[in-house]
């Protein structure tokens, strides 16, 4: 039986820019252990956020013995993961599990063979929720590491051994390691330097980037451009290597009647996602799957379920601890009065005119909406977000903790009320009638005219521009 325990060693762990969560270990046989929630202070110079629980710190050092692995399942809650090499025969972790379900988080650590077991288990949870887990892990000199997150930064440097996995979203970044790597994101930066590796490193969306490298790894970019040595290439020969090594495609094709004001939820899809508003009571769901082989397209699953009235679409991996590469093209249909709720998609969405209730959230693209909703809420992703804005609900609109430029187009009838409270980047105005007030060190306030309901931009990392709307 696993013999539950806390964890004892605690320490303060000073915030970084970092995304989403990831791992910890300890050198008992196996161990099951809920974190510690910890009140921790913000920095001076960074607001609290409303929205986020109190973090949960670990700092914890076992014995560990060169060329053993480190297998990491995050596939609950995603996470942030870098890892260090250091000359001890030890693994020591340090992180911060925070967001909306820091205390409901469980981490289960296990000596395995040959090497050590990290699991994330986070409940299962409807509705909105913000994750800004991250841990920072060494390692011996000689160690191999494999990952399975639901998405997440990833970063090795100094590492010498076998690097496999993939996440869902987010930067992978490997420096002075060698060895070999199958590792793919399914949207984000890819960045190789100072290293001697063979595999492959791909990305299904973002910049790739060989440096001062030697061995014969792959490295790809679905839709970015692949820098080698400072020269960037993005030629059909690169554009045809991608669409052959895809080549194994399905198409899902369902319709759904839905009630009055119906809620759906759409999670996890590794690519766009485009939502058309229409009339009538019927919703078509159009997905496109395409993978390198047919064994991974078997390994992802996209359920399409109508529970109570409501419409529930979801991707999910079947296969353990498998490196796999599935993208999705999703075209939605849908009634214009639901509640939308869009999370964790690794790609770009855009949302016509719904006018319900519209909550997205852990994204890792950019995001575009065609009008705010009823008490719209925007939070927890990374990318440029555009939202046009003709007309303002009473319950006002909410983005909190995005990273990435944020572009406000303003109606000329509107009236609200613009609320930024932290804010890291620029606040401008392309409106001659529209004026930010500085009221702290990150806040600003600026009535829209006769003012009305509150957009309340919080905890920004990026630039905030306001502009006229044109059709």
């Amino acid at each position: 039986m696993l013999e539950p325990q806390r964890s004892r060693a605690i320490v303060p762990i000073g915030p970084k820019a970092a995304i989403v969560s990831a791992a910890m270990l300890v050198a008992v046989p196996l161990t099951s252990m809920r974190l510690i929630p910890v009140e921790t202070k913000a920095p001076r110079t960074h607001p609290t956020r409303s929205f986020q629980q109190a973090d949960t710190i670990v700092d914890r050092t076992v014995a560990a013995s060169p060329g053993e692995t480190i297998s990491i399942s995050l596939r609950s809650s995603g996470g942030g993961v870098t890892i260090c090499s250091w000359n001890q025969s030890q693994v020591r972790v340090r992180g911060v599990v925070s967001g909306t379900l820091a205390r409901q988080t469980e981490v289960l650590i296990a000596r395995v063979g040959g090497g050590v077991e990290l699991r994330t288990i986070t409940p299962e949870h409807r509705g909105d929720w913000i994750n800004r887990n991250r841990f920072e892990i060494w390692v011996p000199t000689r160690f191999n590491v494999n990952i399975s997150s639901a998405g997440g930064g990833l970063s090795i440097s100094g590492v010498e051994g076998r690097f496999s996995g993939n996440t869902g979203g987010g930067e992978i970044t490997l420096d002075h390691v060698s060895g070999r790597a199958e590792l793919a994101t399914g949207g984000g930066e890819v960045s190789v330097t100072n290293s001697n590796l063979e595999g492959s490193v791909s990305t299904g969306g973002g910049r790739a980037v060989v440096q001062n490298t030697s061995g014969r790894v792959s490295v790809t970019s679905g839709s970015g451009p692949v820098i080698r040595d400072g020269v960037a290439s993005m030629t059909p020969a690169t554009s045809s290597a991608s669409a052959t090594a895809y080549q194994e495609r399905d198409e899902i094709n369902r319709s759904f009647t839905l009630p009055a004001k119906a809620r759906v939820e759409v999670v996890g899809m590794n690519g766009s996602v485009d939502i058309k508003a229409i009339d009538g009571n019927t919703a078509s769901v159009e997905i496109e799957r395409t993978a390198r082989s047919r064994a991974e397209l078997d390994c992802n699953r996209v359920v399409s379920r109508q529970v109570f009235g409501h419409l529930f679409i979801e991707s999910e991996g079947v296969c353990e601890n498998r490196v796999i590469q599935v993208r999705h093209r999703m075209v939605l249909s849908l009634p214009r009065n639901v509640d939308l709720t869009v999370t964790g998609v690794s790609g770009p969405v855009n949302v016509g005119e719904i006018e319900g209730t519209i909550s997205i959230s852990g994204i890792s693209g950019n995001i575009d909406l065609a009008q705010a909703g009823r008490r719209s809420r925007i939070s927890g992703n990374i990318g440029t977000t555009t939202i046009k804005l003709r007309k303002l609900d009473a319950g006002g609109l909410e983005l909190s903790g995005n990273s990435g430029p944020l572009k406000l187009y303003i109606g000329d009838e509107l009236n609200a009320v613009v609320r930024v409270s932290g804010i890291s980047g620029s606040v401008s105005s392309e409106l001659p009638d529209l004026t930010f007030h500085k009221t702290a060190a990150a806040d600003y306030y600026a009535p829209i005219g006769s003012r009305g309901p509150t957009i309340h931009v919080l905890s920004h990392a990026g630039d905030l521009l306001v502009s006229r709307y044109r059709e």
